[in-house]
């Protein structure tokens, strides 16, 4: 027959056998630190850039006819659309193919959807794009690289601002005006040297009437595309950490000592009972 469990005297032997239970706790700590520092210990650095997409009442105002068509469902869907596309594969692949991340992340395969796969696991642990309560996108990128890691945050504005542009055919509307332009130019031109006729100053003056309206669409255009280069409103830019982020080694070593010093002082338990 087993004997009853007396709290105060199981604790008086563990009290006994407390120095056993400590070097337990410190060579397994211990243990756990060198086995795993080149694989849960790896240094990553955080870095952070911020930044939202334009103001649509702002853009009308200043474009005017050429009012982005993208950006027409109120902020809060703005933000939805841009984090969006931020997370596709096609930002992905960019950034990949930009920093050649699928050396730096070791996940090169022969089997190419093996690849994808792991390449997405392992950038989408690295690379987050969140939304804040502030109704901007931040992106957190974190890398044993610290540089690497700021890099990879402000070229997510670069590419946020570039599919904004698409998005909005902001410049591509001001190419547009002056192709347009050049060639009514070149219309007046042949006009002008061909040999007077029936209607020619009625077509002259015609050409010169479009040229000028069209010459004061495209000069107020560019001149708002110089004055806002960008679109979206970059609040902060990713920088160098100088201090690593995760992981977090004290919380790992605390959870292997109490997981150590209760698995010890179990077996004490046991074999004392055993002994009995």
């Amino acid at each position: 027959m087993q004997p009853d469990l007396n709290l105060l005297s199981e604790w008086r032997m563990l009290w006994r056998h407390r120095y056993y239970i400590l070097a337990c706790v410190a060579g397994a700590c211990i243990t756990t630190y060198i086995l795993l520092q080149p694989f849960v210990y790896k240094p990553l650095y955080l870095s952070t850039a911020s930044f939202s997409p334009p103001e649509l009442g702002t853009n009308y105002k200043l474009y005017g006819d050429m009012a982005p068509t993208f950006y027409d469902a109120g902020e809060e869907d703005d933000v939805d659309r841009l984090a969006g596309a931020l997370r596709t594969d096609t930002a992905m692949y960019t950034m990949v193919h930009r920093f050649s991340l699928i050396d730096h992340y070791g996940v090169r395969d022969e089997d190419p959807r093996r690849q994808h796969k792991w390449l997405r696991t392992e950038y989408e642990d690295n690379v987050q794009v969140e939304i804040t309560r502030y109704a901007t996108i931040q992106i957190n990128v974190y890398d044993t690289d610290p540089a690497l890691a700021a890099r990879i945050a402000n070229a997510y504005i670069a590419y946020a601002d570039s599919f904004t542009e698409a998005a909005t055919h902001r410049r591509a509307s001001v190419l547009a005006l002056q192709r347009s332009l050049t060639d009514l130019e070149s219309r007046r031109d042949q006009v002008r040297s061909a040999p007077a006729a029936a209607g020619t100053a009625r077509e002259l003056e015609t050409l010169s009437q479009e040229i000028a309206e069209l010459y004061t669409r495209y000069t107020q255009q560019k001149h708002a595309l110089a004055a806002q280069p960008t679109l979206i409103s970059v609040t902060g830019y990713a920088t160098t950490a100088n201090y690593p982020t995760r992981p977090n080694k004290p919380l790992i070593l605390l959870t292997v000592a109490l997981a150590t010093s209760l698995a010890a002082s179990l077996a004490f338990v046991v074999a004392e009972r055993a002994r009995r």
